[in-house]
């Protein structure tokens, strides 16, 4: 099979976002498709045009990105819905953490992998050699596990669950190279944390690749991306880092927990992108969406150990930044102020203590309530805008700390991002409206007659008919935890 490779803009925001260009468009589960599906004749082509594909891949990487497929399909020349397409067209495969609510792309695509694609892609390319792009095809798809096709499924009357691989080594097969001499692998997948907002603790579980099959992956690589969840996470982290550290390897992958990155701090600093997810901006709703060890002073002490130690090696923050979110439950503006007086706290230590310099970039982001989460309940937030105003009127001029200020996704997306997530199967309206004009939240609320306000404790969601690792009654249970005054 050959088949286009389409990240629906995802690789072209972050390049916008964070000014890299290095992997030239391409994804990293896209990746591990093409590995996995290598032996079984797939040939993934991550060029921008369709010339003679079979299929086009979807990467789905969250919600918001299915808002792009429109525009995405437009530009291949690709009419939007299935029932446009004939035998001449290409079939639509769909997979990624975006589609934990398939339906609104189920009039869109041919079919959809969910969760894992280690055991079902091989017996899909199977089934695609014996029978290609028939309705043949199709009908025997629907009945591989974790596979939803839209054309033979029925929501209404059957049950699927999503797929779970215990072997998570395909990027370890080879060197995925962002160039000549670095390689990114996956260390672990899944979270060991329920944090309520976030749905990597959610999807499933958590599984590690071993230190002996990693080192052995990256043996020769000058630079590594360590590829996780939370990387520090890892069992064994340390001997990992240690061992490429003694073959003077360099880890440039991402960290995101600070209260994990505080257990496992060392002196093996290079040129990573620490982007720490402190998320509320007080001690008090961090407890409540399941950070309870992160505490201000842990903030506080964790941060000036990681200027020094950059300091002391020469290589400094400008890539520190805290994932911020805007309307957790419980939280108000006003509790910027105490945000404001742990960062006020760092520039003190480091200019009373540890007399070095550092840079710090607090990104704001509104909620969004995560189908398959604690927080699918919750209403969207809007005014990230206000919360990153509010934290720059309540800080205090810094001296040892250069404190930048940023906003991500502004709010009009943020609803129709939620109002999407939570559409049925006529979610391709909004697709396809947003693909032509801009949209505004009240008419898509009309369009897909769904809401981005709160939902109630007994609503019944469209993608319930996706089993999730954990029951809807686990999440229900850590939403109404979570909600306690």
């Amino acid at each position: 099979m050959k088949a286009l490779a389409c990240t629906l803009d995802t690789w072209e925001s972050y390049q916008r976002v964070t000014g890299r260009s290095e992997t030239e468009g391409l994804t990293f589960p896209l990746r591990i498709i093409d590995i996995i599906g290598e032996p079984y004749g797939l040939e993934l082509d991550f060029g921008k045009r369709l010339d003679g594909h079979h299929a086009v891949f979807l990467a789905v990487h969250d919600f918001s990105s299915m808002l792009s497929i429109g525009k995405s399909f437009r530009k291949l020349k690709l009419p939007l819905l299935r029932a446009d397409r004939g035998a001449g067209h290409p079939l639509v495969w769909a997979g990624g953490q975006g589609t934990r609510n398939p339906l609104p792309i189920a009039e869109i695509v041919d079919l959809v992998v969910l969760g894992d694609a280690e055991d079902s892609l091989p017996v899909l390319l199977n089934l695609w050699e014996r029978h290609g792009n028939s309705q043949a095809f199709l009908a025997v798809a629907a009945t591989v596990p974790g596979v939803f096709v839209p054309s033979v499924h029925n929501e209404a009357e059957v049950t699927l669950r999503m797929g779970w691989s215990s072997n998570i080594k395909a990027s370890l097969k080879r060197h995925i190279a962002i160039t000549g001499e670095h390689a990114r692998i996956e260390i672990s997948r899944g979270c060991k944390s329920k944090c309520t907002f976030c749905g990597l603790g959610w999807m499933g579980p958590v599984r590690h690749n071993s230190a002996v099959d990693i080192l052995e992956a990256v043996n020769g690589a000058g630079a590594v991306h360590l590829q996780a969840g939370d990387a520090e996470a890892h069992p064994e982290i340390v001997r990992i880092r240690d061992a490429m550290r003694s073959a003077g390897q360099m880890d440039i992958g991402c960290t995101s927990r600070l209260d994990s990155f505080a257990e496992t701090l060392s002196g093996f600093l290079y040129d990573k992108r620490f982007n720490f997810g402190i998320e509320a901006a007080s001690e008090r709703v961090r407890r409540r969406i399941g950070k309870p060890q992160l505490t201000n002073q842990v903030i506080i002490d964790t941060m000036c150990r990681l200027y020094e130690t950059q300091h002391s090696n020469r290589y400094y923050s400008e890539q520190t930044d805290w994932h911020m979110i805007a309307g957790l439950p419980g939280e108000g503006i006003d509790d910027c102020r105490e945000l404001a007086e742990t960062i006020n706290a760092i520039d003190d230590k480091l200019m009373s203590e540890s007399r070095v310099a550092g840079s710090l970039t607090v990104r704001w982001q509104p909620l969004f309530p995560h189908p398959g989460t604690p927080t699918q309940w919750l209403p969207a937030a809007v005014g990230a805008a206000q919360w990153s105003r509010a934290l720059r009127r309540n800080l205090r001029r810094t001296y040892a700390l250069q404190v930048n200020h940023q906003e991500g996704r502004l709010d009009r997306k943020n609803l129709l991002t939620t109002l999407l997530a939570r559409a049925g199967r006529n979610g391709w309206r909004l697709i396809e409206a947003e693909s032509k004009r801009r949209v505004e939240p009240a008419e898509a609320e009309a369009l897909l007659g769904t809401t981005w306000l709160s939902m109630p404790d007994d609503s019944v969601f469209p993608w319930e008919f996706v089993e999730g690792y954990y029951p809807k009654g686990k999440l229900l249970t850590a939403y109404q935890k979570m909600m306690r005054p």
